[in-house]
């Protein structure tokens, strides 16, 4: 049970670090918090990809977030290539 209050955490932590480096004047601390978020995300993927070994989730579900985890990914890659 304690793998979900960590995906909490891990999940919360993706928007807050993107808003908290919004507000950094230098383009170098923008992409940084960038890649706190982007390293939250992959936390919570890999809690995820246990979460599915552990059978807490379907292979549907986790098809499903996969899906948006990827995207999101993908996102935060694009917007942060754009302060480096």
């Amino acid at each position: 049970f304690g793998i979900i209050s960590q995906m909490r955490r891990s999940a919360y932590s993706v928007p807050i670090n993107i808003a908290e480096g919004n507000m950094k004047s230098s383009r170098k601390e923008k992409a940084h918090f960038l890649e706190i978020a982007q390293s939250s995300l992959e936390e919570l993927h890999c809690e995820c990809k246990l979460s599915l070994d552990l059978q807490y989730l379907t292979i549907e579900d986790f098809k499903k977030i996969d899906e948006q985890v990827n995207r999101v990914s993908y996102l935060l890659t694009k917007l942060r290539s754009a302060f480096l």
